[in-house]
């Protein structure tokens, strides 16, 4: 596979991870759009399969404990194949129980042009040790 990518944040400020403190920010827009060509399993030689992909996420710190986010994510597996994307809207929230650990839940919009909708809400639990 090879790849080329755009990565971008505003503000540019620090933060290694979906972090709450945003680093000081009221709000934080980021993401990415990439570009490139893949090669296709069981095949030898180069990537001839054009790709691309994005994603967009802004995050709103409700308060110290709390923050929303919503997020687009697109995938196009072979730009030259008709209806073969996939798309996410998510929606959510994250709560910072302690210091440690997290209770993320979210709604995921999921589209699968090539085959059906799988639309979820999900709940993760995250601690850090």
């Amino acid at each position: 596979m090879f790849f080329k990518g755009v990565h971008f944040k505003y503000p540019d400020v620090p933060f290694p991870n979906q972090d709450i403190t945003l680093g000081g920010s009221k709000f934080l827009l980021w993401g990415e759009y990439i570009w490139g060509r893949a090669k296709e399993a069981n095949v030898a030689g180069e990537g001839n399969t054009k790709v691309q992909g994005s994603y967009y996420e802004l995050d709103v710190p409700v308060n110290s404990k709390l923050l929303a986010f919503a997020r687009q994510d697109f995938y196009d597996p072979d730009t030259k194949t008709g209806n073969n994307w996939r798309g996410e809207t998510t929606i959510g929230v994250m709560w910072q129980l302690l210091d440690n650990c997290q209770l993320i839940v979210n709604y995921v919009d999921d589209d699968f042009k090539d085959t059906t909708e799988a639309d979820h809400v999900g709940m993760t639990f995250k601690a850090k040790f």
